[in-house]
């Protein structure tokens, strides 16, 4: 019995120690933060704003406006994305977004073009006149 008692007196101090270091050990120790610095550099070489006729039979599709405006969009685009990338981040989502302000004042957004970086390899993004994937 005494031996027991022993036993479990230990264990429970022990693990009352260990918890107290554990409490009393600043967080950023046990969960450093990540702060990432990454380079990028976007340029419009070319932005053309088109209107197309939108058919009678799908306009309720489109709030029953006659004409939609499509905008084609060249750009070059350098980037640096490999410090974004450490153990917890297996991929990234990288989009350009366009904003601008329609006849009514409100304000737009469309996502033109995006890509999917699944690695630290395909992190360096270096691209000369890419026409946009995505038109509003």
């Amino acid at each position: 019995l005494n031996r027991a008692q022993s036993i479990v007196f230990f264990t429970i101090y022990t693990l009352g120690a260990v918890c107290l270091a554990i409490a009393l050990t600043p967080t950023e120790t046990l969960f450093p933060r990540h702060t990432p610095n990454a380079s990028l550099s976007v340029h419009a070489n070319s932005i053309r704003v088109n209107t197309a006729s939108i058919p009678g039979r799908f306009r309720e599709m489109f709030d029953g406006s006659t004409s939609r405006e499509y905008v084609n969009l060249k750009f070059s685009l350098q980037s640096d994305l490999k410090p974004l990338f450490h153990w917890n981040v297996k991929q990234l989502f990288v989009y350009i977004l366009a904003s601008w302000e329609d006849s009514r004042g409100e304000l737009q957004h469309a996502v033109v073009w995006d890509q999917q970086v699944r690695s630290e390899g395909e992190a360096d993004l270096n691209l000369e006149k890419t026409q946009n994937r995505i038109s509003n």
